[in-house]
């Protein structure tokens, strides 16, 4: 399902003609490594041939059982993408940001995330000028954290205080640099069950100063409802205005 193609990835609802070998050399190296029925020295043929089969039927028969199911996960797999890399890229210490995974990315482990990494979308700048998501939060953290490098590396964290009935699913937190809060996230939790609606009337408590919503949204200051700042993404990105 992690790498089952959903919507607009789904081209004449073909699969990709890569999905085949790549789930196959997965799994033989997870059957492998896994060392129960067989192992990289003592290769199992029966036992690897009829692993290899089954993929080989789940392809060919499994669009009409996985296919709708994966589509109705994918938001809530895409939202927790976003949050997840936020969240690693506000974090202390040196994160890593793999060549690719700017956007969206559904590699097993390897030999799967070996693969080539298509860079011309990325070069050219049509990426970015699409407003992809993903790309676009990441590119604005990592532009704050090369301008503040040694605050972000070892700095502390501030959690932000949030207030209402769905305060136990916001995750909200800030960054000191150079003595005060500098730049933050806020973002709703459980996003498959709960919508934005759900947040109206929780309130996070914002730290002193005015703040931008990046990239590209509005300057907020004090307190905000999280149902209306969350309304078009699970997690939004806060900077701090120079005073």
């Amino acid at each position: 399902m992690g790498v089952w193609p959903a919507g607009d990835d789904l081209d004449g609802h073909e699969l990709p003609d890569d999905l085949r070998p790549r789930l196959h050399d997965y799994a033989e190296k997870a059957l492998r490594e896994a060392a129960v029925h067989t192992t990289w020295t003592s290769q199992d043929g029966d036992f690897e041939s009829a692993a290899h089969g089954w993929i080989d039927t789940l392809l060919d028969s499994g669009g009409a059982l996985l296919t709708p199911f994966v589509e109705r996960i994918a938001p809530a797999g895409r939202d927790n993408s976003l949050i997840a890399k936020t969240t690693q890229l506000l974090s202390p210490g040196v994160p890593d940001v793999y060549q690719g995974t700017e956007v969206w990315e559904d590699s097993l482990v390897d030999p799967d995330n070996r693969r080539f990494v298509d860079y011309e979308p990325l070069r050219s700048g049509a990426v970015a000028r699409g407003g992809h998501p993903k790309f676009a939060l990441v590119r604005e953290v990592l532009r704050f954290r090369r301008s503040h490098p040694a605050s972000m590396a070892t700095g502390p964290h501030l959690a932000l205080p949030v207030q209402g009935p769905s305060s136990g699913d916001v995750v909200a937190f800030a960054r000191i640099v150079d003595g005060h809060a500098a730049i933050g996230m806020i973002a709703r939790r459980r996003t498959a069950v709960l919508g934005a609606d759900d947040f109206r009337g929780t309130e996070v408590v914002l730290p002193a100063g005015t703040w931008v919503v990046r990239p590209g949204g509005p300057v907020i200051s004090s307190r905000v409802d999280v149902g209306d700042l969350l309304v078009g993404s699970p997690v939004v990105l806060l900077v701090r205005e120079d005073d």
